[in-house]
């Protein structure tokens, strides 16, 4: 690999369920960031909380190892890495051997543990720059390298003044908040709600999927650990917005304008009104710790949260979009209007490792970069497909 131009990772996380659409976007990602006169040389990363030997599809015999393979044939690259359960377990060992007691991942997918191993991979091949998308995207329509040289000009500048930034892009034809839950007649409160409650700007959110940009090694994001009761802690914005909320970041982080990333896949993942705002719900909560609050303090924010939130809510569609997930989860029949409460939406157990993920993350930061290094060391070998 030439060492004449500046040296990138583009990475992407995948689940057994997209897959597909993680595989068709690398697909159209790969001709458009390695083009032979880019200044800048493009390695591919992929990442997943499975294991390698793990079977991709309940019953079936496609392993994540062979996913991997066909991700190397289907999308040239000058090297690709992969982030994979096993890595996990490699570094929760390489921590323990060095009593370092913060941990910049968890098991299990999180929001905060994919830019993380991004920001690791990254580092450990020598990049300069983390470029994250998101499966079910496609390139924007202008160069990779005219849209590109903006992010790292932008950050180089802020870099000189002693700032550290991280930027993106956003979706094209869409803010980051989605709007199919509430009253049409309600859409600006419920926008106007969410801002309030979190903090952050949800019309120039720096968002992750769409060519999230961040020197290397760069600043975490925050990961979070299951609930005690087995449950995914997936934090709203915790791995993009939340970077305007840092202080001596949010001055700078942002989101530019232009060069929209399209979806091919509009929203993501299909979720449950109670999954969505639990989500929100830990953003107002973190936001609410991050601004000094104690846990007391911070949970009675969630409950004004939910309480004005639950009036600009469209019932009948939450019902409708609900209840199948939602009795298949709690066994019993949805009556959205009855069970759309706080020890549903935002039980205590997700409340409580939200703030257990924020105290690990004040010693991550501190760490961040002796554990970047250790893992420099410890890794090369294992990360290649």
């Amino acid at each position: 690999m030439s060492n004449s131009k500046t040296r990138i990772l583009l990475v992407i996380d995948f689940t057994r369920r997209n897959f597909p659409s993680a595989l068709y976007a690398l697909q159209q990602w790969g001709p458009y960031v390695n083009d032979k006169k880019s200044m800048y040389e493009t390695i591919i990363g992929v990442a997943t909380s499975q294991k390698r030997s793990d079977k991709l599809n309940e019953g079936g015999d496609t392993t994540v190892e062979t996913a991997l393979k066909t991700i190397k044939e289907y999308c040239r690259a000058p090297a690709f890495v992969v982030w994979d359960g096993l890595i996990d377990r490699i570094v929760d060992d390489v921590l323990k051997n060095n009593r370092i007691v913060s941990k910049p991942v968890f098991s299990g997918f999180n929001y905060g543990s994919i830019v993380n191993k991004g920001l690791l991979l990254a580092h450990v091949m020598g990049c300069q720059y983390l470029i994250r998308v998101d499966p079910g995207t496609l390139p924007p329509r202008y160069s990779f390298d005219t849209v590109i040289k903006k992010h790292t000009d932008f950050i180089k500048h802020h870099s000189k003044v002693g700032k550290t930034v991280v930027v993106s892009r956003g979706y094209e034809g869409r803010i980051a908040v989605r709007d199919f839950y509430s009253k049409t007649e309600n859409l600006l409160q419920h926008h106007e709600l969410i801002e309030d409650m979190t903090k952050v700007n949800i019309y120039a959110q720096v968002t992750g999927g769409a060519l999230f940009t961040s020197e290397v090694p760069g600043v975490p994001a925050v990961p979070f650990r299951k609930t005690q009761n087995g449950d995914l802690t997936l934090v709203w914005a915790s791995d993009d917005g939340f970077y305007q909320l840092i202080t001596k970041m949010k001055n700078g982080s942002m989101r530019l304008g232009g060069a929209d990333v399209p979806r091919f896949v509009a929203v993501g993942k299909e979720k449950m009104s109670f999954e969505y705002y639990r989500g929100i719900s830990g953003m107002v909560l973190l936001s609410s710790l991050i601004q000094g609050s104690n846990l007391r303090q911070a949970t009675k924010g969630v409950d004004e949260f939910l309480k004005r939130l639950k009036p600009m809510l469209d019932a009948k569609k939450c019902q409708k979009n609900d209840e199948k997930d939602f009795q298949e989860k709690y066994n019993k029949k949805l009556d959205w209007s009855r069970h759309f409460v706080r020890k549903l939406v935002a039980e205590d157990a997700f409340l409580k490792e939200v703030s257990n993920g924020w105290k690990n993350y004040n010693k991550l930061r501190k760490n961040w970069l002796r554990i970047s290094n250790l893992l420099a060391r410890e890794l090369p070998n294992q990360i290649r497909i």
